[in-house]
């Protein structure tokens, strides 16, 4: 099978389809959007471009990969921007690049980013940096720590299970363990969709998001604090932040919004989204926020038709909005 698709790829004038596209994004997991030169030989030079930002903390420009796609239909309704939850190799949900190619023909012209924490996040990391400049420091507070760690031993040997069970604290061991903070990826966030709207976004026509993941909770937490970023509905799936409070509040940034909103349910969110999924339908119906819908996907994942569903549910709730 496999020599069968090289073949296919050496013809000269090869023909892409939405099977060649997944089938090379589970072949090859390392050809990631982020890699430009390996998306040009999948997609067509008008179905690839860029968007420039600046990185805040280094001051560097920043060219992000772009798919899009154009209507198939007579009238363009808008732009649906898909943003993926932010992957360390920049892997694109197969989702989201079958989504992308389905709704041109409802009308909608489509863009598909897939954010990465190198696009933001400087690559030295100041507090190693720090513990090498003042050794003295370090090997003092090795010290402190050695002569703690005795004693929390020995109280420990002579404490009860249960004393031992009443000193645990479960909300700082699930503190996340990621490269940047919740404010930076804001902060990126929002930069990206300003980059997204001044190059891609400025033809008449509705802006609808489709946002994934961290990237969800990102933007939730940006809605809720300035409701004039020109969007016309949200799509949300799967939102999450690895974090107890920040995990939380998705659900009170939800209510805040102004716009309309799509809650995409599914049985292969994470435990994090899963766990503010009710908060946030009773958040909602507690600020009497209108149209907000929360919707069940039939399927996993790794389902071959639950692009379908998805795409279904989008242009229904689009239909219902009267667009």
């Amino acid at each position: 099978m496999i020599m069968k698709f090289t073949t296919y790829f050496s013809n000269k004038e090869p023909v892409f389809t939405i099977q060649t596209m997944c089938f090379l994004a589970l072949l090859v997991p390392s050809m990631t959007i982020a890699q430009t030169n390996d998306m040009a030989y999948l997609l067509a030079p008008d179905n690839l471009s860029n968007v420039t930002i600046t990185n805040q903390d280094s001051s560097n420009t920043v060219d992000i990969p772009v798919i899009k796609h154009q209507a198939r239909q007579a009238i363009v309704k808008g732009v649906v921007v898909f943003i993926a939850d932010i992957q360390a190799q920049g892997y694109t949900d197969q989702n989201l690049i079958l989504l992308s190619q389905r709704l041109p023909d409802f009308g909608w012209n489509t863009l598909l980013v897939t954010p990465k924490a190198e696009y933001f996040v400087v690559e030295q990391n100041l507090a190693q940096e720090s513990s090498i400049e003042e050794p003295s420091d370090q090997e003092t507070n090795e010290e402190v720590a050695s002569e703690t760690e005795a004693t929390e031993t020995v109280d420990e040997s002579s404490a009860t299970p249960n004393d031992q069970q009443i000193e645990l604290r479960p909300t700082e061991l699930q503190s996340p363990e990621l490269p940047y903070t919740a404010q930076q990826y804001e902060q990126f966030t929002a930069t990206l969709l300003n980059a997204l709207q001044q190059k891609f976004m400025q033809s008449p026509g509705y802006q609808v998001i489709y946002v994934q993941g961290k990237s969800a909770s990102s933007l939730l937490s940006i809605l809720s604090e300035d409701a004039d970023l020109g969007l016309s509905a949200l799509i949300i799936n799967n939102p999450y932040w690895p974090e107890v409070t920040q995990n939380k509040a998705i659900a009170k940034d939800l209510a805040k919004t102004t716009i309309p909103v799509l809650d995409l349910l599914n049985q292969s969110d994470n435990t994090w989204s899963k766990q503010s999924a009710k908060n946030r339908l009773i958040e909602t119906r507690i600020a009497l926020k209108p149209l907000y819908r929360q919707r069940q996907i039939i399927g996993i994942d790794l389902s071959a038709r639950q692009s379908d569903y998805i795409a279904k549910e989008m242009v229904g709730f689009l239909h219902y909005l009267g667009w």
